[in-house]
C-alpha cells in the first residue's frame, strides 16, 4: 500500500486513508482500494444490490444483521464494534472477526462472499453442460418427448419459484421471531434486552436487565439460555405490548441510557477507537491492533499505552479491559477523555513514532500484501482499469443453490 506525506503535520500515512490519523487533516492524496472495494456496511448493501444478487434468505449471506438461524454468513455492528460471523449447519456460531475497523470487517465479507458468487456461477455452468449435452443426445427424440421435456423444465422452474416464495415467508416469521431488542415497561417496571450474549459453559447466554429506581442505575436481572426465553412477566404473547420505541421520552435519560450504567460496562467493557486519551493528567494511547495476530509476526498489540513525560517513552499499560488497571474514572468514561483536539496531540515524539505503531504498521501492510495475493488472477496481469466487478453481476435466468456449500467448516 502507499504511503502519502501529509501535507499539515509531515507524517506518512496510507493512501486509502481520508484523513491523517496525527492531525486530523484531510488526505489530498485519498485513493479508493481498487475498483472501489466496499469500506462500510452500507457500502457492502448497496455493492450486493447492484450486482442484482438473489434476496439474502436465498444467498445466506446477511448484510447488517445478527441471524441466529443455522447456515448464515453475516456482519453487523455491536457498539462501536463490527462482528463478521458464520452460523454453521449445527447452529455453531464461528467469529471471523470482532473488533472496531470496519473496513476490515467487511472485506473479510466481501472476499467470501465473491468467492461463493463464483461457486454459484460455476455450479449453474456445469448444470447448464450438462443438460445441453443431454438435449443433445435426445434431439433424435420423438417432438412428443421434447414436449415432455419442456414440461418437466418449466415445472422444476415453477417448484423454484415457489421454494423461494416459501422461503422468504419463512424467513419474515424467522426475523419476526425471537425476542425485541429494546426496553419494556411491565407492572411499572423498567427493563431492557440487549441480545448482548456471552459464552457461557459450551453455550450462549443473553441477558435482561432491570431499572432499580432506589440505586438510580440499572441492574443485570437475568440470564436466559435461549433467544426466545422470556422471563415473567413479559411473554411471547405480550412481548409487543410492553415494548418501548427507543424515542421514547417519558422517562429521564439517565434511565434510557442503559449502556452508560455502571453494572452494563462492567459486563460489556467500552472498546475505545484508536486515538489519544488524557485522564488524570496522564497521556495515553489506545491501539487496536486487528491485523498483528493473523497477519504480522503473530503479536496483537491492541491495548492501552502510557506516555512517560520524564523519558519522553510509551510503555504498554493495560488491556482494555483491565478495571483495575484503568481506574472508575477511565473505565467508565473513557470517551469523556477522547483527546479530540488534534493539535494537543502532536509532541515532538508522539505514539506514531513508537516500535510499538510501526510494527502495527508492518502487519497492516502484511495484511495488505496478502489481499492483493487474494486478488492476483492468473490468467491475465492485472491492471486498474480491469473492471472484474462485472464478474459478480448476477444474471436473472440463474438460479442460487447453497446445497453444494460447505457448512461444517468455521468459514
Amino acid at each position: 500500500m502507499a504511503k502519502v506525506k501529509c501535507e499539515y503535520c509531515g507524517n506518512y500515512i496510507d493512501e486509502t486513508q481520508q484523513t491523517c490519523p496525527s492531525c486530523g487533516a484531510v488526505n489530498a492524496a485519498y485513493q479508493r482500494t481498487a475498483h472501489d472495494t466496499p469500506r462500510t456496511i452500507e457500502e457492502l448493501r448497496s455493492w450486493y444490490q447492484a450486482r442484482n444478487l438473489p434476496p439474502e434468505e436465498v444467498t445466506r449471506f446477511f448484510i447488517g444483521k445478527d441471524i441466529k438461524e443455522p447456515k448464515a454468513f453475516g456482519i453487523y455492528a455491536k457498539g462501536n464494534r463490527f462482528v463478521v460471523y458464520k452460523n454453521k449447519a449445527n447452529g455453531e456460531r464461528a467469529i471471523r472477526y470482532e473488533g472496531t475497523d470496519e473496513a476490515y470487517a467487511v472485506n473479510e465479507l466481501y472476499l467470501k462472499l465473491k468467492e461463493e458468487i463464483l461457486r454459484q456461477k460455476n455450479h449453474n455452468l456445469q448444470r447448464t453442460r450438462s443438460v445441453s449435452s443431454r438435449s443433445f443426445g435426445g434431439a433424435r427424440q420423438t417432438g412428443r418427448r421434447g414436449s415432455l421435456v419442456l414440461m418437466i423444465v418449466l415445472a422444476i422452474v415453477l417448484l423454484n419459484v415457489l421454494l423461494i416464495g416459501l422461503a422468504a415467508v419463512l424467513s419474515v416469521r424467522s426475523s419476526s421471531s425471537g425476542t425485541r431488542i429494546g426496553y419494556y415497561r411491565a407492572d411499572g417496571e423498567l427493563y431492557y434486552y440487549p441480545m448482548s450474549s456471552s459464552y457461557e459453559e459450551g453455550e450462549y447466554r443473553y441477558d435482561w436487565w432491570k431499572y432499580d429506581p432506589s440505586a438510580g442505575d440499572w441492574q443485570l436481572w437475568k440470564t436466559t439460555g435461549g433467544i426466545d426465553e422470556f422471563p415473567e412477566p413479559i411473554t411471547e404473547q405480550t412481548e409487543f405490548t410492553y415494548s418501548l420505541p427507543f424515542d421514547d421520552q417519558s422517562f429521564p435519560p439517565e434511565q434510557y441510557d442503559i449502556q452508560r450504567c455502571h453494572a452494563y460496562l462492567d459486563r460489556h467493557p467500552i472498546y475505545p477507537d484508536s486515538d489519544y486519551y488524557v485522564c488524570g493528567g496522564r497521556t495515553y494511547y489506545f491501539l487496536d491492533d486487528p491485523y498483528g495476530g493473523n497477519y504480522g509476526d503473530g503479536l496483537n498489540r491492541t491495548g492501552w499505552y502510557l506516555y512517560d513525560e520524564d523519558d519522553d517513552t510509551w510503555s504498554y499499560y493495560a488491556d482494555y479491559d483491565d478495571k483495575e488497571a484503568l481506574g472508575d474514572e477511565l473505565w467508565y468514561n473513557a470517551e469523556s477523555y477522547h483527546l479530540y483536539d488534534y493539535d494537543k496531540a502532536n509532541w515532538d515524539t508522539s505514539f506514531y513514532d513508537t516500535e510499538f505503531y510501526q510494527d502495527y504498521q508492518d502487519s497492516r501492510q502484511a495484511y495488505s500484501d496478502y489481499q492483493d495475493e487474494q486478488r492476483t488472477d492468473t490468467e491475465y496481469e492485472r491492471d486498474d482499469s480491469w473492471d472484474d466487478d462485472d464478474d459478480y453481476d448476477w444474471d436473472d435466468d440463474w438460479d442460487w443453490d447453497d446445497g453444494g456449500g460447505d457448512w461444517d467448516s468455521d468459514w
